[in-house]
């Protein structure tokens, strides 16, 4: 005998939702606030002081008042020089009674010699004062850049994905007698 196998295979069916994603954002909001740098400049004009008074008084060009000290002084010294030398010639005379002859001579003989020295020196011997004032002042304020941030976080919108697994088809297996021939084995 025969036999007839019929086979049918099961069928899975499969159902699928895609996930979705929505991601909607926005720029973050910035303030920026600039404090510029300033530089302030102040100039004084270069200025040269020169005082002669010095040089100028080594010269013979004085101011009234000093020129006036210094003879004063000068004519003093002299009276004082003078005073002494006839006082000294006066006292000599005095000791030599009797010799005023050899005295008055000595003293003659000690006035008509000249005792000057001479020096050679550059008029004026001293510098002139200078002084010199202004310049360049610079001040220095510098900037700032500040900001402010505000962030604005994303809007996300998730709807989740589905998958569904179902038969389909059923698997079936069909077994029948096929044909009329019976073999009977004894």
């Amino acid at each position: 005998m025969q036999i007839r196998i019929t086979q049918q295979l099961g069928q899975i069916g499969i159902n699928t939702t895609q996930s979705q994603i929505q991601i909607n954002s926005r720029p973050a909001d910035i303030q920026t606030r600039i404090v510029p740098s300033r530089m302030d400049i102040s100039v004084q004009s270069p200025r040269v002081q020169i005082n002669l008074t010095r040089p100028l008084a080594e010269l013979g060009c004085k101011g009234i008042v000093p020129f006036e000290a210094e003879y004063a002084g000068k004519g003093k010294a002299a009276v004082l020089r003078r005073i002494e030398r006839v006082a000294r010639e006066g006292d000599s005379l005095a000791r030599s009674i009797g010799g005023g002859a050899e005295i008055i001579g000595k003293i003659a003989r000690d006035k008509s010699v000249d005792r000057a020295q001479f020096n050679v020196g550059l008029i004026p011997s001293s510098a002139p004062e200078i002084t010199a004032s202004g310049g360049l002042d610079i001040q220095v304020a510098p900037g700032d850049v500040r900001y402010a941030v505000t962030p604005h976080p994303p809007e996300i919108k998730y709807s989740p994905g589905d998958i569904r697994v179902y038969l389909r088809q059923k698997p079936s297996i069909t077994i029948e007698p096929a044909g009329s021939y019976l073999d009977i084995i004894t």
